[in-house]
């Protein structure tokens, strides 16, 4: 009984520290956008209460820069703008009032050259 007690309190601290380790992450979807033509991405579910968007381009078709605005769907009130471009292909932007988490925002593109297609990710 006295081993099975000391194996049990092991295992408590040993869930208590993995427990604490984990942290929360925002969901992020993949984008495939060509501007003009077909410039929006999937819409997505904003996971956290974190006030900022991100953008990363992965594939340009060609050198541009592509204009990116984060926007809630229902209603477009809440709405953050950034851009990137091949050589600075992160970036984010900060929201202009309180973006909820739990709703639906979508990425909307334009560009400084017709026909860019930009592949990515992107995190309300």
């Amino acid at each position: 009984m006295k081993g099975f007690k000391k194996l049990f309190c092991v295992f408590g601290a040993a869930m208590c520290l993995l427990g604490s380790t984990v942290t929360a992450s925002a969901d992020t979807i993949r984008f495939d956008v060509t501007c003009p033509g077909d410039p929006y991405s999937y819409t997505v579910r904003k996971a956290d209460s974190e006030q900022r968007f991100y953008v990363t381009g992965t594939s340009f078709s060609k050198s541009g820069r592509l204009f990116c605005t984060s926007y809630k769907v229902s209603d477009h009130s809440v709405s953050g703008s950034t851009s990137i471009t091949p050589s600075s292909p992160s970036s984010s932007g900060v929201y202009g009032k309180y973006a909820a988490p739990n709703l639906l925002y979508e990425l909307y593109t334009t560009s400084s050259v017709s026909g860019l297609n930009v592949i990515g990710r992107y995190t309300p």
